[in-house]
């Protein structure tokens, strides 16, 4: 009895979290609700005080391909909602209950409740996805993965700096820092099998399906090796919208998903604008559970110039790149679906940007 009470408690619990959410998710702009076609993609992204962000934001995702944006915003007080809704094919929402209680839940119901169909790309204000396709867009990616009945595409986040400090590089535009924050490094990545047991949150995996041995789940990087993180960089950002998958099970990926036999990139522009000033505002408010902001932010402040030095770099020129060095994998399939060709024993891809 005491069992059963327990799991009808929590049971009541969640599913109060989950009305709180879905009602606490207002429109604010734009379409209310968004049909997509199967190979569509909604690009959805959960931000706060973003105007630094929001247009290069929206305009290069409109330029990979995605059909709508869905703009969940947290409680902006900047410019972040009126410069989003200036674009044709984006809406917004807003919830303002915390983040780091629920962050989960408020990206899949506000994504389910605004979408019908398709399929969804989830990424944050300082993210932008790379098309892993010849001369495709990402509905292309999309059509792929129905054709062979995938649900998820993994991705793999990489962290990108430039050479200036970053009191130097405070005053650039985002415009700026996508051309100057040219610099990457894949040391002290340590590698996992999909299934491995020591991955920490390996039982919302449980119920997935990997087809190739070759996707991965990477830990660490640059981030690791300037200030100490072991930050994982493997996430499900494109997943399907349907019945049977699990959205956003976990912060790193979706559940009961069939992911595809190839990875993606995403860019990841943490340490763009003021990035000192943001991540003390962060820090004070507490707006995540993150000791790595205070590792991240405590290593800066003890250095007399915040400059992001590794080993080893190197300069981003396009994608390509990412396939010589193992970061990206696809499958012989994959890249005869593409069309692409071989160039340096790896596939030559179009960036997207």
């Amino acid at each position: 009895m005491n069992l059963f009470v327990r799991a009808w408690n929590r049971f009541v619990l969640v599913n109060i979290r989950r009305l709180k959410v879905y009602f606490g998710t207002r429109h604010v702009f734009g379409e209310r609700k968004v049909v997509l076609a199967s190979n569509q993609v909604m690009c959805v992204s959960m931000l706060k005080d973003a105007e630094y962000y929001i247009d290069e934001l929206i305009r290069h995702h409109f330029e990979v391909g995605v059909s709508h944006v869905l703009i969940i915003d947290n409680g902006s007080t900047d410019r972040t909602v009126e410069l989003a809704s200036r674009y044709p094919r984006v809406s917004v929402c807003r919830n303002h209950l915390p983040v780091r209680d629920y962050e989960v839940l408020i990206r899949s119901i506000a994504a389910k409740k605004y979408t019908v169909g398709g399929w969804f790309l989830f990424v944050d204000s300082d993210e932008l996805f790379v098309v892993p396709a010849g001369a495709g867009d990402i509905k292309s990616v999309a059509g792929y993965c129905d054709s062979y009945g995938f649900t998820s595409v993994v991705c793999q986040v990489l962290d990108f700096f430039s050479e200036q400090s970053l009191q130097d590089s405070a005053g650039w535009s985002y415009a700026e820092s996508l051309r100057k924050f040219n610099r990457f490094s894949v040391n002290n990545i340590t590698k996992f099998d999909y299934f491995d047991g020591r991955i920490v949150f390996g039982f919302f995996l449980l119920n997935n399906e990997c087809v190739s041995s070759d996707v991965k789940f990477y830990f660490g990087g640059m981030r690791n090796e300037v200030f100490g993180e072991d930050c994982c960089l493997t996430t499900h950002r494109l997943v399907k919208n349907s019945p049977e998958v699990v959205l956003y099970s976990h912060p790193h990926c979706s559940g009961s998903v069939r992911c595809a036999d190839f990875t993606a990139l995403i860019k990841h522009y943490k340490f763009c604008g003021d990035y000192l000033a943001r991540e003390k505002r962060l820090r004070g408010a507490g707006v995540w559970w993150d000791k790595e902001i205070g590792q991240r932010m405590d290593y800066l402040n003890s250095v007399d110039e915040p400059i992001i030095c590794v080993s080893e770099f190197h300069l981003y020129t396009d994608i390509e790149l990412l396939f010589d060095l193992g970061f990206l994998v696809a499958s012989d399939r994959y890249l005869s679906c593409s069309g692409l060709s071989f160039h340096g024993g790896a596939a030559r891809v179009a960036d997207g940007r």
